[in-house]
């Protein structure tokens, strides 16, 4: 929803993936590992090296510590439980040990390195450990990301413009005949003519290059909007004129850049069958139009004051987002830094899932459209970087600003979700009772709120929204 929360993504197309202060895996109290040993090697301005040692004296402690705990649980034949001697468990189990005696070593000094390094990763880090030997000091090396610095200037008092578009009568009068044409129903045709622009023809058809069929090119019974160019122009144009059981050949060449790709940039024959021809049947605008469509409507003036109150409400949401987008884009173009790689690809992955739920609610499967995984995320890749960038410039003006999600914006939120749904502020406290909401709801209200504070301290200047 564009003014409450939304579960399924972000109402800023400039606010991505929400960067947590520590990884996942520093997400816990730090052990104390004595005496560790560490170093920052830089790789570039978002990619450090963290050299670690850990003295042999330590890991000795570990392994003596790994083999008493052992000697307690294991049951050997001719000896007594905890009365095993260190070479036969060696024996048995050495290699066990070593194991886990490193991954509790790794696990425990990792925490302890980065908190002494003063990093603070964004991802998880990549451990590249030297040859476990007893008796020897442990030493690995954690690749890791972290945030870029940023410097964020003059983002105070920014020059904008609020676009400004008087809701007209006329505007009024073209959303009610949209909504006409939503309301309106096919019906088979009574008369004997053949296919007419704005006809929907019913369609068996099956697709052909070379003699030979292409996969993904037939349906059967294909409701086909003639003239909505929603399948191809010239394919919709040559059905013009047939009537009825009518078969035919159709040609068709399809641009390099159609969707589905088994027939892009290909010259195709269709075999074609004409079921049946339908026609578009619309509602006349009046009273009883208004009182079908429900929502307590008594007469059709009722509609039209609807219509104008929902448009002047959304040209108010459209003036707000278009000033976001314009103090977004002024900051990104100030700040010029390093995009840690990860972050790069949590928002493509972020923006690349929320275009196949989008396309399931359209009952459209990603893989009909015969675009690669790799085309999807090469043609997010831009996109993506821009909603990264602006999470982390956001981030860090907040944190000069000391902004902070408050109760009071945790209510505001809720009371939007109830007038977008329609129900009464107590109605939506129910969400409140979700815990993983409520612990990622002030990462979804901080963004928005940061926004608002610097419009409010923009220059703004009156300006008439162009006319469509």
């Amino acid at each position: 929803m564009a003014d409450a929360l939304d579960l399924g993504s972000s109402p800023l197309p400039w606010v991505g993936v929400q960067i947590p202060p520590l990884a996942p895996l520093l997400i816990q109290e730090v052990r104390s590992t004595k005496n560790v040993r560490c170093r920052v090697e830089d790789i570039s301005a978002v990619r450090k090296k963290i050299h670690v040692e850990i003295p042999q004296e330590v890991v000795a402690e570990e392994i003596e510590n790994a083999y008493r705990a052992l000697n307690k649980k294991v049951r050997i034949k001719g000896f007594r439980p905890g009365k095993i001697p260190r070479e036969i468990l060696e024996r048995y189990y050495r290699q066990n040990v070593e194991v886990d005696t490193l991954d509790k070593l790794l696990n425990d000094s990792y925490p302890r390195a980065v908190h002494e390094t003063g990093l603070f990763p964004v991802a998880r880090p990549v451990i590249d450990e030297e040859k476990f030997k007893p008796g020897e000091d442990l030493k690995y090396t954690a690749t890791v990301e972290v945030k870029p610095l940023i410097e964020v200037k003059d983002y105070l008092e920014m020059e904008i413009e609020r676009k400004e578009s008087p809701v007209t009568d006329q505007d009024v009068d073209k959303k009610l005949d949209e909504l006409r044409q939503m309301n309106a129903h096919f019906k088979s045709i009574d008369e004997d003519r053949p296919i007419r622009e704005g006809d929907v023809a019913v369609i068996d058809y099956k697709g052909f290059w070379d003699g030979n069929p292409v996969e993904r090119s037939n349906g059967q019974s294909y409701h086909l909007e003639v003239g909505s160019g929603l399948f191809n122009p010239d394919f919709e144009r040559q059905l013009i004129g047939l009537s009825k059981n009518a078969e035919t050949e159709i040609k068709v060449t399809f641009s390099e850049d159609f969707a589905n790709k088994t027939m892009a940039g290909k010259t195709m024959d269709f075999q074609v069958g004409v079921n049946d021809i339908k026609e578009r049947v619309v509602p006349a605008l009046d009273d009883a139009f208004a009182v079908d469509l429900g929502a307590d409507f008594k007469n059709l003036e009722d509609l039209r004051n609807k219509v104008k109150e929902t448009l002047v409400e959304a040209q108010k949401k459209q003036s707000e987002a278009d000033m976001r987008r314009q103090v977004m884009d002024l900051l990104i173009a100030k700040c010029d830094f390093e995009l840690p790689e990860s972050l790069l690809e949590g928002e493509i992955d972020a923006i690349v899932d929320e275009s196949r739920r989008k396309l399931a609610r359209m009952g459209i499967p990603v893989e009909s459209t015969g675009i690669s995984d790799k085309e999807l995320r090469d043609k997010f890749r831009e996109e993506a970087g821009k909603r990264a960038r602006g999470s982390l410039i956001l981030e860090e003006i907040a944190r000069r600003e000391n902004l902070k999600v408050e109760e009071k914006d945790i209510d505001e939120e809720f009371a939007k979700v109830a007038r977008t749904l329609n129900m009464k502020p107590e109605e939506a406290n129910h969400l409140r009772a979700n815990p993983n909401l409520m612990q990622s709801l002030p990462d979804y209200i901080l963004p928005q709120k940061t926004l608002d504070y610097l419009i409010e301290h923009a220059k703004i200047k009156l300006a008439q929204a162009a006319v469509e």
